[in-house]
């Protein structure tokens, strides 16, 4: 009599009428271990009896696993068939003609783990429906003790998750693991933002943040592909500033205002501006900023829990390899780079690449900004200058060398061609924002390349005396601007220099009378030097 296999299906429950599962792969899984097919091994080591669904795969397996451990053959058919009718268990095996049947029309399966992974997930999938079941019948049944059922299940669920903790691939790796997988670092902008890492940007308020964000790292980054950016302005006062930095009408940037995502927790927003970046294939996300999206109050932002809690689904977007710049606010009394951001440490914690973004020191132009870094990357600089010009920022160098660059063309400006006219070093920066020692390293250099020569005997009643030479110097040429004609550190208004647009009024002031001012008694050669 024909037997009617599919009746001994388990019994269907109630949320699926058809609890998941594939026989054909079940089946190929037995037959591929009798037809002895290559890598069955791999299948009797991951796979249990209960894996399977249907009665009798279950009991067939079984015993194919005892032979297996047993050490003896289990593509040996009549050996299978002895240790079932041993046992007792041949008819709940679907009888002799059944287990014979598993080899009729099987070939030889190349990858029979393949075969057991769609088993095995079949498997996790019934367990868990099967518990989720059972959850949902207590809590229907619940009658005024609903907390303590929920409290009962939340317990419960530990189970699960260690089982389907223990199915899932290893999350460890090898330090080899990590040489073979891990690239060079790849910038995304040289020389801060990093594929698959978080830079955080700090600056006190209008200090020029966005600017420099749009300016430097936005504009750059769409050279290489789209960019997600998240801001906090309205769209109308965010119009303004991507027209000054010359991106409006770019098709591959993405803007977000925070007005738009108001009513949205903060996690949402991230997910969402993640999966614009997955799906437009964005390089760069930047959160601007990032206290606003995550509405962090004053005391929220400074609890370090908060602060990771804010920071995380970042970390999640740069794990899937999107470089992530973060913007936040500088604390009022400012402080080292690590601790200069307003709230909690965790911020900068959470961070690969600290950058503190600040106005230079001295009596310098209001269109320079000095950014210090500390990073987790080998190679970053610890410090760069960089200038503000029609939308854009220039790298300047140094601080140091900036300061070079400006006492040398006041040093060259001022030195006398005749020898009879030769001037000391307080004469030669007279009037001009140069330290002292600055200019002695200046003057060092320049007579060392024969830019210029020294007289005197560096006494008291015959001190050093320096006149220029014919020879070009060997300086860097000096960071003068356009349409210059003040001294270094001079006016802004004669430089040609644009204020940064979220300067405050004072910062574009014209400095007072008594700088020195330019000479109209140089020489051409003079002149030359200094517009060089």
């Amino acid at each position: 009599m024909k037997r009617d296999f599919a009746s001994l299906e388990p019994p269907k429950t109630e949320i699926y009428p058809t609890l998941p599962h594939n026989k054909e792969a079940e089946r190929a899984i037995l037959g591929a271990i009798l037809v002895a097919s290559a890598n069955t091994d791999a299948a009797l080591q991951l796979l249990e009896p209960s894996d399977f669904f249907l009665p009798f795969h279950q009991v067939v397996f079984r015993h194919l696993k005892n032979l297996h451990s047993q050490g003896k053959p289990t593509s040996d058919l009549v050996l299978l068939h002895t240790s079932i009718e041993e046992s007792n268990e041949l008819e709940n095996a679907g009888g002799s003609a059944f287990i014979a049947s598993l080899i009729d029309g099987v070939p030889r399966i190349p990858n029979p783990d393949h075969y057991a992974e769609i088993v095995k997930t079949k498997a996790q999938a019934r367990y868990a429906i099967r518990r989720f079941q059972s959850r949902i019948d207590r809590i229907l049944q619940a009658n005024g003790d609903l907390e303590a059922v929920l409290q009962e299940i939340s317990v419960d669920s530990a189970p699960l998750y260690v089982k389907y903790g223990q199915e899932i691939s290893d999350p460890f790796k090898t330090a080899l693991d990590l040489a073979h997988e891990s690239p060079l670092t790849e910038f995304v902008v040289e020389p801060y933002l990093v594929a698959g890492a978080v830079t955080d940007l700090v600056a006190k308020i209008k200090a020029g943040k966005t600017t420099y964000a749009l300016g430097e790292f936005v504009r750059k980054a769409l050279t290489r592909g789209p960019v997600v950016y998240l801001t906090e302005q309205p769209s109308s006062s965010f119009r303004v500033a991507l027209e000054r930095a010359g991106l409006l009408g770019v098709e591959n940037l993405f803007v977000l205002s925070f007005n738009a995502v108001a009513g949205m927790e903060w996690p949402a927003i991230a997910r969402m501006a993640t999966e614009k970046c997955k799906a437009t294939g964005a390089l760069l996300l930047v959160v601007d900023t990032v206290h606003h999206f995550a509405c962090l109050n004053e005391d929220s932002e400074n609890d370090s829990a908060a602060a990771l809690a804010c920071m995380k689904p970042l970390q999640i977007a740069a794990a899937n390899g999107i470089a992530v710049l973060t913007i936040r606010h500088e604390r009022k009394s400012g402080g080292e780079i690590e601790d200069a951001g307003r709230g909690s440490s965790a911020f900068g914690g959470a961070a690969d690449t600290l950058l503190n973004l600040r106005r230079t020191e001295g009596r310098t132009r209001s269109t320079l900004r000095r950014i210090q870094c500390i990073s987790r990357f080998d190679g970053l600089p610890e410090e760069a200058i960089f200038e503000y010009s029609n939308g854009k920022y220039e790298y300047r160098g140094t601080q140091n060398e900036i300061s070079e660059r400006d006492a040398e063309a006041v040093i060259l400006a001022a030195a006398p061609e005749l020898e009879e006219n030769a001037k000391e070093l307080v004469a030669l920066i007279e009037g001009a924002a140069v330290a002292r020692s600055t200019a002695q390293r200046v003057i060092k250099k320049l007579l060392e390349a024969g830019s210029l020569t020294q007289t005197g005997k560096g006494k008291k009643k015959n001190p050093f005396r320096y006149f220029s030479t014919k020879e070009v110097s060997a300086q860097t040429p000096p960071i003068n601007g356009r349409n210059e004609i003040d001294q270094i550190g001079g006016r802004v208004a004669e430089r040609g220099f644009d204020c940064f647009p979220d300067a405050s009024p004072t910062d574009c002031e014209i400095d007072p009378p008594n700088r020195l001012r330019a000479r109209s008694d140089i020489s051409a050669k003079q002149e030359e030097v200094r517009q060089w």
